[in-house]
């Protein structure tokens, strides 16, 4: 709400604030990148990505922590898909009420303590928008690009060539 605020008074009169505005004004911390990253890819929307994976590198991320934050968000996604797939088998389950009934009772206890089933719900909703093999295929390229980097490839050209394979056009 405070940068919301910095923000609105730094625009002034004007009915229109601008990424440069933002840039200008509001004050990034580590952990942006990180929640930007795995929400746009949870989106399943490249230009956002693409846009993240720019402010990144340009705070001084490094490749690597990018691609450990790609195999969190990718990891997360299969894991909601797979249990939802162990009680529904393959037919999406488009309710979260019952998801929650029939999904929710199967996480361990230890992972569920002090959170809300809503915050799983979203994440299975989010896997939905990625076919099982894209996802499985995409945690392959993960460690592919890891080795790639650690061989001496540019880091920014495997994650980029990441993510147009796993967001890119499905089918293309």
């Amino acid at each position: 709400a405070s940068e919301v605020a910095k923000l609105a008074a730094y625009a002034g009169d004007r009915k229109v604030i601008t990424a440069e505005d933002v840039d200008a004004v509001v004050t990034r911390v580590a952990e942006d990148e990180f929640f930007a990253l795995g929400n746009a890819v949870e989106a399943r929307d490249l230009p956002a990505t693409m846009g993240v994976l720019d402010r990144a590198f340009a705070d001084g991320v490094t490749p690597y922590q990018l691609v450990g934050m790609l195999a969190g968000t990718v990891r997360r996604l299969v894991v909601e898909r797979e249990r939802a797939r162990r009680v529904a088998g393959e037919e999406p389950i488009r309710s979260s009420r019952d998801w929650e009934a029939r999904v929710f009772p199967e996480i361990p206890e230890e992972e569920r303590k002090g959170k809300k089933p809503y915050g799983f719900w979203m994440k299975y909703q989010a896997s939905l928008r990625f076919g099982r093999g894209e996802l499985l295929s995409a945690l392959a390229a993960l460690a592919d690009a890891d080795v790639a980097m650690k061989s001496g490839f540019d880091g920014r050209l495997a994650l980029e060539r990441l993510l147009l394979g796993l967001l890119g056009q499905r089918g293309a």
